[in-house]
């Protein structure tokens, strides 16, 4: 159930968007304020998990404080909170959307118009309820149980790491973290693990590891288990896992805006050098090039936010870090170019032109040359 608040000064308005409110069956009204600074007093002063709200329905034009206004001392308060915007006057539209709503609905409000609206809350409280749980294990590293990105660790707590008792028992362990939730039969474990020892030596190895591998997850938390199932195999733990973070995120159509930018940031931050890529494990291979496109399309976002609001500054760190990861990411090298030209600095633009060019023979070989052209054509008035 979405918990809402109304503020609107017509009372008339206020009542029957309540009821249209009330029809769909997914909304509870929590309170209705007819003066915008009574309901600014509620968030100041009364404001606390336990009465936490989902929703504004927030009428624009009212005295004193209008609701644009409201929207935005609101928001200092909870970040999260989903702004719907409501008014008779269409005047208002681009301007609501510039204070980030998630909608904006024309008095007086329909039911099937409504609708569209309800849907809009439910996927953005789903994806804020995830980035405040993500947030959460990201600033405390007690819920940061298992790290996949750069070298696999698994903290027993903040600071203690578990060390297991052989190299191949850690690749298990790994093994089973890369397949959560999904059960994997013994012969395909033996296969990726131990593929090159005869099947009954492997055998012995693969319960001789897993006796130690239950152990060290057990360590971490004690309803972690292994289960077994006619010969397939299960990790069924509630422990948070990095790149599982970083894969639900990047599956999410999420709008970046300045409440959510910096921690899109943290959650890149998290990829380091790559899915298990100081471990070196052959079966990794295909998650870690998948993992990979996710980083690039993730930071490109946080670069079209950047470039969108003008800071080219910021823009730049990230598209360091893409080149960093990936030194053949075409698009990352040309909007470094694009920066340097805006930012009118001839030296660095032409520099960052030979390095794109170096990319591009090595990318593209002799066809090459007909898009180095293009690009000095495009930048060469300064």
């Amino acid at each position: 159930m979405i918990k809402a608040i109304l503020v609107d000064d017509e009372k008339i308005a206020a009542s029957s968007l309540e009821m249209v409110l009330k029809k769909t069956g997914k909304v509870e009204v929590k309170a209705y304020f007819n003066r915008a600074d009574d309901a600014l007093k509620f968030f100041e002063k009364d404001y606390s998990k336990r009465n936490k709200i989902d929703a504004a329905f927030i009428d624009i034009e009212m005295p004193k404080i209008d609701g644009l206004t409201l929207s935005n001392k609101i928001r200092e308060i909870d970040k999260y909170i989903n702004i719907v915007f409501t008014t008779a006057y269409n005047k208002y539209a681009v301007k609501a959307f510039g204070v980030e709503a998630i909608d904006y609905l024309i008095k007086p409000v329909s039911y099937d118009r409504l609708g569209v609206t309800i849907e809009r809350l439910i996927k953005a409280i789903n994806i804020n309820k995830l980035i405040a749980k993500s947030s959460e294990f990201i600033s405390n590293k007690k819920y940061f149980s298992i790290s996949c990105f750069g070298k696999f660790e698994i903290y027993k707590n903040k600071d203690e790491i578990i060390n297991f008792r052989t190299k191949k028992a850690e690749e298990l362990a790994a093994y089973f973290v890369h397949n959560v939730g999904r059960s994997v039969s013994q012969d395909k474990i033996i296969e990726d693990l131990w593929g090159d020892v005869g099947l009954d030596k492997a055998k012995i190895y693969f319960h001789a590891n897993l006796y130690h591998v239950r152990k060290g997850f057990y360590e971490i938390d004690k309803e972690n288990k292994i289960e077994r199932h006619n010969e397939n195999y299960k990790l069924v733990t509630n422990n948070l896992i990095d790149y599982v973070e970083f894969e639900n995120l990047s599956k999410k159509p999420i709008k970046l805006n300045k409440n959510n930018v910096k921690y899109f940031e943290k959650i890149t931050g998290l990829y380091k050098t790559g899915y298990l890529s100081e471990n070196g494990y052959i079966w990794s291979l295909g998650r870690n090039k998948n993992l990979l496109s996710k980083f690039e399309e993730m930071e490109l976002k946080i670069v079209r936010y950047y470039f969108s609001h003008k800071d080219y500054k910021k823009a730049l760190m990230h598209l360091e870090k893409i080149i960093k990861i990936n030194p053949y990411n075409e698009y990352a090298h040309e909007s470094i170019i694009k920066i340097y030209y805006y930012n009118k600095d001839k030296i660095s633009l032409e520099n960052q032109i030979k390095v794109f060019e170096k990319i591009l023979i090595d990318i593209e070989g002799k066809n090459a040359k007909e898009h180095i052209e293009k690009i000095k054509f495009k930048y060469k008035n300064m």
